[in-house]
């Protein structure tokens, strides 16, 4: 069977443009309609991203949004050390999507997660009258307002309502997709008698369909503080407060099969109001960061499900004790390396082979003319991508 030329061409082409920097490539793709075609097409996307991750798999990339308390405005910057030689990390301020409503308060925004270069953030809607979610691709400055789900339409006078979005990838469609998780509380049992006192219930957006699904709904009364992690098709959320327990817990969905379950922290973790947690992936495992600033130590603990249970495994304790108002973070960097803590001025890096304490600090400062902590914290890791949102 003879082969076409074009498709020669055609393969040739994508091997070059996988490998040029994002702005020229985003100029090539305005060159001609083939190229621009090409260069649009998923499958070189998810082929231009499959190579960025292999030349960057050991180099720090991490995506941090902060909060400047000054003026309420959000910002996102971009921490890198390139090559990785010198362990210096740059400091590269990204671009904010266009804001969605007319609102007269600063633009502020919560990140819900990241995947594959695509950001999903949120809108308060104490802050903002839309309430907006977003996907957001900053490398192209491609952004899409996801449309509000019929749940939205609630009976206001009977229920009040707390929203907590997750994000995630389905890797057998390629799809991404934003869970919303809605507890609903009966504002006054006896006015409206018969009636459930509390549910939650869950809602799975599809980019590729654009739309919203209802899943199911539960009996379960908690109350979602931060969405950390989605890990082999299991979101995961800390919540402060369970009706059931009255203790801190994790909250864990399982979007296929549709499955809640509320797992406890580690029994002999001493938890407090002086302890702060945190969700991440170590070597594949979810892992979980107590932080206990009275006792001045961190433990790092990783989970085991295989046997359908969910046990934890404590792989390290230090006395080391994280600054005071730094919110520990477990973002995992090369090696045996994880990020367990920020300021303005430098990162706390803890070797979990080493069991060693270091810090990096980046060439600028992350938010110039301020120092101490910063508000409204959130740090994921990150990759570039020219995937689109914009599929519909």
């Amino acid at each position: 069977m003879k082969i076409q030329p074009r498709y020669i061409i055609s393969d040739l082409l994508e091997d070059i443009f996988k490998r040029l920097p994002f702005k020229s490539l985003m100029r090539f793709k305005c060159v001609s309609r083939s190229f621009g075609a090409l260069i649009k097409n998923p499958r070189f996307e998810l082929k231009q991203l499959s190579h960025y991750k292999q030349t960057n798999k050991d180099s720090i990339n991490i995506l941090l949004k902060y909060n400047n308390l000054a003026s309420s405005q959000t910002r996102l910057v971009h921490l890198s050390d390139g090559a990785g030689r010198d362990r210096s990390l740059s400091v590269t301020e990204v671009d904010l999507p266009q804001k969605t409503c007319s609102s007269p308060y600063p633009y502020e925004f919560s990140l819900v997660g990241h995947c594959n270069g695509i950001l999903c953030l949120c809108c308060p809607s104490n802050r903002c009258l839309c309430g907006s979610v977003i996907l957001y691709n900053p490398t192209i400055g491609e952004s899409k307002v996801v449309p509000r789900s019929s749940s939205s339409n609630y009976d206001e006078s009977q229920y009040s309502r707390r929203v907590k979005f997750g994000f995630g990838h389905d890797l057998k469609t390629n799809d991404l997709l934003v869970i919303m998780v809605s507890t609903f509380l009966l504002l006054k049992a006896e006015d409206f008698p018969g009636k459930i006192k509390h549910y939650t219930s869950f809602e799975e957006y599809s980019l590729r369909t654009n739309s919203w699904r209802e899943m199911k709904k539960y009996s379960e009364l908690f109350f979602i503080n931060r969405f950390w992690v989605y890990h082999k098709g299991v979101y995961y959320w800390t919540s402060d407060y369970s009706f059931s327990s009255r203790k801190e817990i994790i909250v864990r969905f399982e979007c296929q099969r549709e499955t809640l379950r509320l797992v406890p922290m580690p029994s002999n973790e001493e938890l407090s109001s002086h302890t702060q947690t945190c969700l991440g992936v170590v070597h594949d495992s979810l892992a979980l960061v107590c932080s206990n600033n009275a006792k001045s130590h961190f433990s790092v603990w990783v989970m085991n499900s295989s046997t359908g249970k969910d046990l934890w495994t404590m792989i390290t304790r230090t006395s080391y004790r994280i600054p005071h108002g730094v919110w520990p973070f477990l973002v995992t960097l090369k090696g045996y390396e994880i990020l367990v803590g920020i300021t303005t001025e430098q990162f706390i890096v803890y070797d979990l082979s080493t069991k060693q304490m270091k810090k990096l600090v980046p060439n600028s400062s992350i938010a110039p003319g301020r120092g101490g902590p910063l508000g409204g914290l959130h740090a994921v890791n990150y990759v570039e991508s020219i995937i689109s949102v914009r599929r519909n």
